[in-house]
């Protein structure tokens, strides 16, 4: 894995790895590779040229508006963001507690 500054490139040849967190899990398209009971879920999309966090929100099941937090290769990203091959992306929703 290349690392640098602003660097979003995972592992080259490899899948985009998506992992949605908490209520996004139970939204997912039936795509999953958890166990039961799992707050995350992961999810493996075939990269193409172009592919943005949108497209493969709409892959997974999942709708851009229950999604607050995009990540991709821990850096944070938008729904327009371009992922590539080896990307790793983790997707939060809103959360609340106290």
């Amino acid at each position: 894995m290349e690392v640098g500054s602003g660097n979003r490139r995972g592992r080259l040849g490899a899948m985009i790895e998506v992992r949605l967190y908490a209520n996004l899990a139970f939204s997912a398209a039936g795509k999953a590779k958890s166990g039961p009971g799992s707050a995350s879920l992961a999810v493996q999309v075939e990269p193409r040229p172009g592919l943005t966090v949108r497209e493969v929100l709409h892959e997974a099941g999942v709708r851009p508006e229950d999604v607050f937090v995009i990540l991709i290769n821990g850096v944070n990203a938008g729904l327009d963001s371009e992922v590539r091959e080896g990307d790793r992306v983790g997707v939060f929703p809103p959360i609340s507690g106290g």
